[in-house]
């Protein structure tokens, strides 16, 4: 998972706050931004694991820069596994993402 995780932060570096904003303003995000945006409240700690949820987040004015100081070696084993549930469900390639929304992907 490690180029996965470089990949990541590599791509965090292209988001600025318009991205996030944009995600902000869906009513009802595409199915494959609100699992991304899930698996981030995961990764944060959250327990409501609900678009609400992810907005709220996203709306923390620190909130790129949290993602980039993340302590992704804290993240707990059984988070990492829902998070890989969720991701498989999604079933949505990256480019395709892309397509979607930039921020998204």
């Amino acid at each position: 998972a490690l180029p996965a995780l470089e990949d990541a932060k590599i791509a965090l570096k292209d988001l600025d706050k318009a991205d996030v904003t944009e995600i902000r303003s869906f009513a009802k995000p595409p199915p494959a931004v609100q699992v991304v945006c899930e698996c981030i409240v995961l990764i944060k700690g959250g327990k409501d694991i609900s678009w609400k949820a992810a907005k709220g987040m996203m709306s923390d004015p620190n909130f790129l820069s949290s993602l980039m100081n993340l302590d992704v070696d804290g993240i707990k084993p059984n988070t990492v596994k829902a998070i890989n549930d969720k991701l498989k469900r999604l079933d949505t390639p990256m480019d395709r993402m892309r397509e979607i929304s930039v921020a998204g992907a």
